[in-house]
């Protein structure tokens, strides 16, 4: 049974759309600024209060709930961490 009132199901998808590629734009931006360090720490220091910032402005100018952010934040920072990963070894 589908839940009308359900958060997935009265959000705007391209709403989604949009904050999932800026976060990931943003983690790829973090591991890509600090590719010959080969140190990720630096990349989640700048990370962490980045994709705050841009937290408040999807929650607030797309309408996103603050719980997908947060889902996306994760999301992305595992998008940094393969990212990291892969500028390491290459």
């Amino acid at each position: 049974m589908v839940n009308e009132q359900s958060l997935l199901a009265v959000m705007n998808p391209l709403s989604l759309l949009a904050g999932c590629a800026l976060v990931g734009l943003l983690a790829w931006f973090c591991a890509w600024k600090y590719k010959n360090t080969n140190d990720f720490k630096k990349s989640v220091h700048l990370y962490v209060p980045s994709v705050i910032v841009l937290d408040l402005i999807l929650a607030l100018l797309l309408d996103i709930d603050v719980l997908l952010c947060i889902g996306m934040d994760i999301c992305g920072f595992v998008v940094l961490a393969l990212i990291s990963n892969h500028y390491f070894y290459s």
